[in-house]
């Protein structure tokens, strides 16, 4: 199967199939986009790391330094205007998202999504709404 979704749409799509509470097929079909996209996601965060290392104050082991609530100290105005600019453009690159899993997973996850039940709002809607348009454009390969 092959999608294209926003980089800054893998960790909320993530989130929501993660949270989404299903059983039997669609839980399979669930389990298996995860591990699509999963790579892609460790990917972006690592890049997102670099960033950090590079942009941040650092402490003596030369690690940025990173308070308990994931928040950090940039090095000066230039160095945050950089940050900004690297990370917003990371954001914005297209995952092309692929694997094989099984014949009809496509249809599957579509269905899982179309037929889900619970509340979206805010975050988890824009994640929905992406991630269910990437899977109606796929590269229709049937899976």
């Amino acid at each position: 199967m092959k999608l294209t979704l926003a980089n800054h749409y893998l960790q909320p799509a993530t989130n929501l199939l993660n949270e989404m509470k299903l059983a039997g097929a669609a839980s399979r079909a669930r389990t298996r986009l995860i591990r699509l996209l999963a790579p892609h996601l460790e990917a972006v965060q690592e890049a997102e790391y670099e960033l950090v290392t590079e942009h941040a104050i650092s402490g003596e082991d030369t690690k940025p330094v990173i308070a308990d609530d994931g928040s950090f100290t940039l090095k000066d105005a230039e160095h945050a205007a950089t940050y900004i600019a690297e990370r917003d453009a990371l954001f914005a690159e297209i995952a092309q998202v692929e694997g094989g899993t099984y014949e009809g997973h496509r249809q599957a996850c579509i269905d899982l999504l179309t037929s889900y039940d619970g509340q979206l709002s805010g975050t988890n809607a824009d994640a929905y709404d992406a991630l269910l348009t990437a899977l109606e454009e796929g590269d229709g390969d049937g899976q």
